[in-house]
């Protein structure tokens, strides 16, 4: 009877730290690499930033899947570094409900951490509303 308890206080034992274990590898893992945004794009050139998305390949195109733009109008949109200092990527126009894949510049494609922006045309006076997804890596993006 005695060693049925020892046993069965090991085995729960044991299955307490493997359960917590899975939890930090988990936790730990990155599920970064397809993010989601919902941007106010302010009017006459203004632009605003995704969050950050984890880039684990050199794929040599981003993508920016549109799913709303309001005003019936394009807006630019480019992938730069985590920092917002360098853009990555070429700029392309994106409409409401399309899918683009910006090349990255020569020797950009790099692993690493990026922002998606997108950017009002210097002449529309309209702020705009822009949902979607994107990558920096089309792969990890159906």
């Amino acid at each position: 009877m005695r060693k049925a308890k020892m046993a069965l206080t090991v085995l729960t034992v044991a299955a307490i730290i493997v359960g917590a274990f899975a939890g930090i590898v988990q936790a730990i893992e990155p599920m970064h690499y397809v993010g989601s945004y919902d941007l106010v794009v302010p009017a006459f050139d203004g632009s605003d930033w995704s969050g950050e998305v984890e880039k684990t390949t050199t794929a040599t195109t981003g993508v920016d899947n549109n799913t709303s733009i309001t005003g019936g109008t394009s807006l630019r949109t480019m992938i730069y570094t985590w920092d917002k200092k360098t853009r990555v990527t070429e700029v392309l126009m994106v409409n409401s409900g399309q899918r683009v894949e910006p090349p990255f510049l020569s020797g950009m494609n790099k692993v690493g951490w990026y922002r998606l922006r997108q950017q009002t045309v210097v002449y529309s006076g309209n702020t705009h509303y822009s949902k979607g997804t994107w990558s920096p890596d089309p792969k990890n993006h159906p």
